[in-house]
């Protein structure tokens, strides 16, 4: 136990002395503390916090949760299924309830900006925008969000990096909280030279802006869907897909029913259906989390 202690340790000392030398590791570093509005549950650990650590209290930790938390056993592939839960029988236990709701204030809503100075000597900053997103947890918001989440990338490449040759590998996703249910982040992810940081978030928001007000085209649409329909039938037939899938389903039953509705959404999505959400959620004045890492 003191040997596995020592490990994680060492591990997190090393996460978190290095936070700061880099630009993407700064943004992926610090997001969960501006997102999480400071909570101090999600703030980077401190050394100290670090060196506290101690079998005892990972040991008491332990005996807290497991004895009142749910047991589950995962299982994807090929087999029998009566065979397979023969063979994974792995003891019996008292019944058990469910964690209360936690009891804690949504993420961070409104505009916020964090600048993070990295010692880095590789001339590159790092900007994360992020738009709040509610309801994600709802199937069909989720793949309509996926579809804007493509036409917003597609025109940040046609925009910022063909245009400006501003950034390496414009990444735009969305982003599910675990402790708050429902709600997220449309987040934009951007590589720039640290003089273009600036031109670079002004052509990012005006291209929010753009798809908030004046909406897309039914060409965006098919390009954007075609890909994600041609995708259904490969991640069935995935088990890490699966899996993924079947982890969910414990504290959401409606996770194994979202597989046979992805291909229906994904073909009967329409352009005011994205436009909508993309009103909502990108629609002026900016409603965001801004971080920009730099030298």
């Amino acid at each position: 136990m003191m040997t596995a202690v020592t490990a994680a340790q060492s591990n997190l000392h090393s996460w978190t002395a290095t936070a700061l030398t880099e630009s993407n590791r700064a943004v992926s570093a610090f997001s969960d503390d501006i997102f999480y509005s400071a909570d101090p549950r999600f703030a980077l650990v401190t050394p100290a916090q670090i060196d506290a650590l101690n079998p005892t209290m990972v040991r008491n930790w332990l005996r807290k949760m497991l004895p009142s938390s749910p047991l589950e056993l995962e299982l994807v592939g090929d087999f029998d299924l009566e065979d397979a839960i023969a063979s994974a029988a792995i003891g019996t236990r008292p019944d058990v309830q469910s964690p209360p709701a936690t009891d804690a204030p949504r993420l961070q809503r409104g505009r916020a900006f964090r600048w993070l100075p990295v010692s880095s000597q590789e001339p590159q900053a790092s900007l994360l925008y992020a738009w709040p997103v509610d309801g994600v947890a709802a199937a069909r918001q989720r793949r309509t969000l996926e579809i804007l989440e493509w036409i917003f990338q597609t025109r940040i490449v046609e925009d910022i990096r063909e245009g400006l040759g501003a950034t390496y590998a414009p990444s735009v996703h969305s982003w599910e909280s675990d402790s708050f249910p429902d709600q997220g982040y449309l987040q934009v992810n951007l590589s720039v030279a640290p003089r273009r940081a600036k031109v670079a978030q002004e052509h990012l928001v005006r291209i929010a802006q753009d798809l908030a007000t004046k909406g897309i085209t039914a060409e965006e649409l098919k390009r954007a869907r075609t890909p994600l329909i041609q995708a259904v039938d490969q991640h069935l037939q995935a088990n890490p897909w699966i899996y993924h899938v079947v982890s969910q389903a414990q504290t959401n039953p409606q996770a194994l029913v979202m597989p046979h509705t992805r291909l229906h959404d994904l073909q009967t999505i329409t352009e005011a259906d994205v436009e909508a959400l993309a009103h909502d959620v990108l629609s002026p004045p900016p409603d965001f989390v801004a971080m920009v890492a730099a030298p």
